[in-house]
């Protein structure tokens, strides 16, 4: 499946031959994800592994295409196409749940996938941000091109993502045309449902609680991850501007989207600890110590470098890294 932003749309309607460039492009882009399938099922049984997860099998696997100027964020063009998934794959499990002789009624419910507005938006700004990084050719970027999500107590998603890009001056401007598969596997393990359930009992206050913590513990783990995924793609800018593939003025204007993406992600991640907060009665469960610790610290060693770089660049980067030094000791990053 493929969707073309309404820019690229309209450029593609002036002539044949933007038309025919983007279906080359899309066709580039489409095979290298499929050459990249055996490195993305490698890498979803390396974390099912170190999850202790025997048991996955697949429930759904699904490719999808975005078309775009380098500079678009289209957020909604994906939406609907994810929340369609999402209804498909939340009848599968509940099927195959209700076939499931040695499941509760409790555990039933729980396994049941959260097909709320918030769940949506949520996974689909994890989306975007495994698609941004797979069109950064920052080295820091490219690690976050693969992601794991939970959608319920034994289903889980696995995203990756593959870029390539067109620069044609007298058919889509001075601007890239990017073109952007998404892959994305769901897996359900009944052995990954027994365990969550174990934990959220544990937590959970009264049984009628449960499913509340649940959803906002995914829901807090998944901004987790887009807070953290949106500031790695900021230093990426930053190396992005070091080796001169980007102006100060994209830069700014890139930096600033993310910034507010970053924001939101982290507003929303203090709501979700707060609701787990109140439903544990002050507790704030095992999976959310672990937030909010900042980026890795490589990943902090190559914004260092990258700013040293820069202050030696000259007085054009003055600005920019000014900016980057004060919002590294302000703990912006950390």
């Amino acid at each position: 499946m493929s969707c073309r932003s309404g820019k690229v749309q309209v450029a593609a309607s002036k002539s044949v031959a933007a038309t025919d460039q983007l279906e080359k492009l899309q066709s580039r882009v489409e095979q290298l994800a499929k050459e990249g399938e055996s490195k993305f099922y490698a890498e979803i049984d390396a974390h099912l592994k170190s999850a202790d997860i025997d048991d996955a099998t697949e429930i759904h696997y699904e490719k999808q295409t975005k078309v775009e100027y380098a500079s678009e964020f289209s957020l909604d063009t994906i939406a609907q196409v994810v929340k369609d998934s999402l209804k498909a794959i939340g009848e599968v499990v509940s099927k195959a749940n209700d076939k499931d002789a040695a499941l509760t009624p409790e555990k039933k419910n729980m396994a049941a996938v959260v097909l709320s507005q918030d769940a949506v938006n949520s996974y689909c700004k994890v989306i975007d941000s495994v698609a941004q990084a797979a069109k950064s050719s920052s080295k820091t970027s490219s690690s976050l091109s693969f992601s794991m999500i939970r959608l319920s107590p034994g289903v889980i998603a696995f995203l990756s993502a593959t870029s390539t890009s067109l620069m044609e001056k007298d058919t889509f401007g001075t601007e890239a045309i990017t073109a952007t598969t998404i892959s994305y596997r769901i897996m359900r393990s009944v052995k990954d449902l027994e365990n969550e359930f174990k934990f959220f009992s544990a937590q959970a206050a009264m049984a009628a609680d449960m499913k509340l913590i649940q959803t906002q513990q995914y829901l807090a783990e998944t901004a987790d991850i887009t807070l953290k995924a949106f500031k790695t793609l900021q230093i990426g800018l930053l190396e992005n501007l070091m080796a001169g593939t980007k102006t100060i003025t994209e830069y700014m204007t890139e930096d600033a989207i993310y910034k507010s993406l970053a924001a939101a992600a982290e507003a929303d991640l203090n709501t979700r600890l707060n609701n787990v907060k109140q439903l544990t009665k002050g507790g704030t469960g095992m999976r959310t110590m672990g937030f909010k610790k900042g980026l890795p610290i490589a990943v902090i060693d190559a914004l260092k470098h990258v700013l040293s770089k820069l202050s030696g660049s000259g007085s054009d980067h003055k600005l920019v890294v000014e900016l980057n030094e004060k919002r590294l000791a302000e703990g912006y990053f950390a």
